[in-house]
């Protein structure tokens, strides 16, 4: 009997750990949200899972610390495929707001739930948004972005300007998460990137560095 016990506790312990190896396997970015009340009604986020076992469709949802502000409406679920892989919430979380004019630079912190039968207790990523930024904010999200890409929207050809780079990966990933184009061992201030064979829609253009993940932005193409 004591060694049945002891088995099912080895188990559970294998168990638990194979989930947070999976919780710390996730990354959701961007980690700050700047909405602007009469312009933003939705969000997008994104997710990169370096694991290599199945994530299987994981559900998400969000918590939010102060619920005086707004209100978040939508769920998303993961591609349900082996990792490693990117994936981006295409459909968005409806943003509901609270008030009828929201001071400005208003901060409201939550987390992102992600639930999963393997994950006892789910995965909690923190999160910010910043209603109403003002330009001090404007300037201070411009200084965190390691690159900016122009023109954007585009049409044939983007040029991809960096802050400051010794070498990094660049990556172009689609409305779906799918890597579609990888740009290896990029350096120096700016490169030129041709975009005719990408068709109209929304995409995500990535630096990696050592296999981290260091900015995202997006990009419009246009036709």
């Amino acid at each position: 009997m004591k060694k049945t016990v002891l088995f099912i506790a080895a188990i559970f312990q294998l168990w638990n750990m194979s989930a947070q190896s999976k919780c710390d396997s996730i990354r959701f970015y961007p980690d700050v949200h700047y909405l602007t009340q009469w312009d933003e009604q939705i969000f997008h986020d994104s997710m990169s899972y370096t694991g290599d076992n199945n994530l299987d469709y994981a559900l998400g949802s969000y918590r939010l610390e102060d619920n005086q502000f707004i209100s978040l409406s939508g769920t998303f679920a993961t591609h349900g495929v082996t990792g490693p892989y990117e994936f981006k919430d295409v459909l968005g979380i409806n943003i509901n707001y609270l008030q009828f004019v929201t001071p400005p630079d208003t901060e409201v912190k939550g987390f992102r739930i992600l639930n999963h039968w393997s994950m006892t207790a789910g995965c909690e990523y923190p999160v910010t948004f910043i209603i109403n930024p003002s330009i001090a904010s404007d300037k201070k999200l411009k200084n965190e972005q390691t690159f900016k890409v122009y023109p954007n929207p585009a049409n044939s050809v983007i040029t991809i300007e960096f802050k400051e780079i010794k070498s990094g990966d660049i990556k172009i990933i689609n409305a779906l998460g799918n890597t579609i184009r990888q740009i290896a061992d990029v350096s120096g201030h700016k490169i030129n990137v041709e975009t005719t064979d990408l068709g109209p829609g929304n995409y995500l253009i990535q630096l990696q560095q050592d296999g981290t993940i260091v900015d995202t932005q997006r990009l419009v193409i246009t036709r």
